[in-house]
């Protein structure tokens, strides 16, 4: 019960913090003057996919892809997900970033390649075979906009909490 209360108490203050902070457009603004450079978007792939359960089979997959097996045709016959197959694979343009663990093995992926298979945390494996990618750009000030809001908005969070907690402790 103790811990209940004291979690919803934490939330309380959380909010109460949260609600205390704005942000003003000028406070955008101002930093996006300062450090327009800093907002970079990131390299995007758009990639198809084909998920498999099997490590053995996700192998034998790969190698005929390699050797020239068609993408489609090995999704429509081994695929998993039955989404990505009506996508034919294709998963968009996802920045390089969301890639995790992954990232650096297809960072210098060419358009028309097969990479992997690489295990996931939910014991499938996937193949990819890219599409096309997009290379990293400076942001405009439109696609910072909300970026520089959410980080101006958790400095002054931060900053209003520490205040608070000090109040109370003095």
């Amino acid at each position: 019960v103790a811990e209940t209360f004291y979690s919803y108490l934490f939330d309380r203050f959380e909010r109460q913090v949260d609600a205390a902070v704005s942000v003003a457009d000028a406070e955008i603004r101002a930093e996006w003057e300062r450090n327009s450079r800093a907002y970079i978007k990131p390299m995007e792939y758009n990639f198809q996919e084909l998920m498999l359960s099997d490590s053995d089979q996700a192998e034998r997959v790969v190698e005929q892809l390699r050797a020239g097996a068609d993408f489609q045709a090995m999704l429509n016959r081994y695929g998993l997900n039955m989404e990505s197959k009506k996508r034919g694979g294709e998963l968009g343009f996802i920045p390089v970033d969301q890639f995790g663990a992954i990232q650096t093995r297809i960072v210098d992926v060419e358009p028309g390649q097969i990479v992997g298979p690489f295990q996931l945390e939910s014991n499938r494996y996937v193949i990819f075979r890219l599409l096309d990618r997009r290379a990293a750009r400076p942001m405009t000030f439109g696609e910072a906009a909300p970026v520089i809001r959410a980080g101006v908005h958790r400095s002054k969070r931060d900053a209003h909490r520490s205040m608070l907690l000090s109040e109370a402790r003095s």
